[in-house]
């Protein structure tokens, strides 16, 4: 079918000529109804994680979207999408939708689910890029469930995330705190995982979800949280041992309202871990001065989960000091072993004073810090058993490590 060319300045023409519009989940929230939930075949954006900022209905199931940030240019290109199409007949029906990026251009292979739960890659030939900038896609598709959706990655948002707090608070040895909210009020989770009789001396704090559209890193972590609280022989020595602090929903008012990059504060919080200006880090550093203030706890290591468009991971270089020592080297060598024939990307470096959470942290405690990021569009399966094998090798460098012989009642600032 012959695919529509559009124009970058199709959109201010729109606006100007007042053609009907519905607005989208993100940035605004749900706005005045349109033609486009009107009909037999419509589309909306009336549920969490939602994105795209207007509808324009092109024909009886065609429609054109505009995507955009939530904030004005220069930003992350992690531009987001997602829609819901219903339709009154059970009947195949084939639909077409636009997709036209105001910034960036089109990113993400598009997925589609009928129930938010079970999702599958639309196949490359769905996919037209309509512009050679990529600021304009089309995606011809056919829907035979009164419901479906499609998104730029699955739908992982509250409701997810709320089942897996549930899940894995149920397990002997982990307790659910709420460590703070969010600017909408949503809380802040973090869950406590150690199994010892004794109070845990050496604390391990994950991170995730930072960025919204960064799904790929919430299924890693995921993974390794749930290879963490296994019955592994490794897994119980760890967790007799260690504390590990996981929160793996640092944003979610951005993951509820479809955003790419920012939190509702309009602020990356992964550039936040200086000021702490925000209520979602600030929560968390809250709880580091608790572990500062405690003089039998020691902070040991940070990974923070994300996103990109292959798997790497950045650490801190082998020639500057950590405490313990070495442990991103080894912890990286193991996780080689593990995965025979799978290039482990890794990617030294240190950027003084940049305030992501990587950098803060070591520079603060001295501690080895990790940002593990997974590709866009890695194979799903593999996300799990690489992040199986993530933990374990993590589990095991910390293991062969010596515990502190003394604490100096106050860890920060350290180095």
């Amino acid at each position: 079918m012959k695919a529509w060319h559009w124009q970058r300045g199709l959109l201010a023409v729109v606006l100007a000529l007042g053609i009907p519009l519905i607005r989208g989940n993100a940035p605004g929230q749900t706005g005045s109804a349109s033609d486009c939930g009107i009909g037999a075949v419509t589309l909306d954006g009336d549920f969490e994680g939602a994105g795209f900022v207007e509808c324009r209905r092109l024909g009886p199931s065609s429609f054109s979207l505009t995507i955009a940030p939530e904030n004005r240019p220069p930003i992350n290109c992690s531009p987001w999408f997602a829609f819901r199409i219903r339709q009154r007949t059970a009947l195949p029906t084939p639909v077409r939708v636009q997709l036209l990026y105001s910034a960036c251009g089109h990113r993400y292979a598009p997925k589609i689910s009928a129930d938010t739960l079970r999702w599958s890659k639309l196949p490359p030939s769905s996919v037209t890029i309509t512009q050679a900038d990529r600021r304009a896609a089309e995606i011809v598709f056919i829907v035979d469930q009164p419901e479906t959706y499609v998104a730029a990655q699955e739908l992982v948002v509250g409701a997810q995330y709320q089942d897996q707090f549930g899940n894995y608070s149920a397990r002997p040895g982990v307790k659910q705190r709420i460590l703070g909210q969010s600017y909408d009020g949503r809380p802040i989770v973090g869950l406590f995982i150690h199994s010892g009789t004794a109070p845990a001396r050496e604390q391990v704090l994950l991170i995730g979800r930072q960025h919204p559209a960064e799904v790929t890193g919430a299924l890693a972590m995921d993974s390794f949280l749930a290879t963490l609280l296994s019955n592994d022989p490794i897994a119980r020595a760890y967790r007799d041992r260690f504390e590990t602090i996981a929160v793996p929903l640092m944003n979610p008012d951005g993951v509820a309202r479809g955003y790419w990059r920012n939190n509702r504060g309009n602020k990356d919080l992964n550039r936040d871990w200086l000021a702490f200006s925000q209520p979602e880090t600030a929560a968390v550093d809250r709880l580091l001065r608790d572990i500062e203030s405690n003089p039998r706890s020691r902070l040991r290591m940070l990974i923070d989960f994300h996103s990109t468009r292959t798997d790497l991971i950045y650490s801190i270089p082998d020639g500057l000091a950590t405490d313990p020592p070495m442990v991103s080297r080894d912890w990286i060598a193991r996780l080689r072993t593990r995965l025979p024939g799978y290039r482990v990307n890794r990617i030294q470096e240190h950027q003084p004073g940049l305030p992501t959470a990587k950098t803060r942290l070591f520079e603060r405690y001295g501690i080895p810090t990790a940002t593990l990021e997974i590709g866009d569009e890695t194979d799903r399966a593999w996300i799990s058993w690489m992040g199986r094998q993530a933990a374990l090798a993590m589990m095991e460098t910390l293991l062969a490590t010596a515990p502190p012989t003394t604490n100096p009642g106050n860890q920060s600032e350290m180095k």
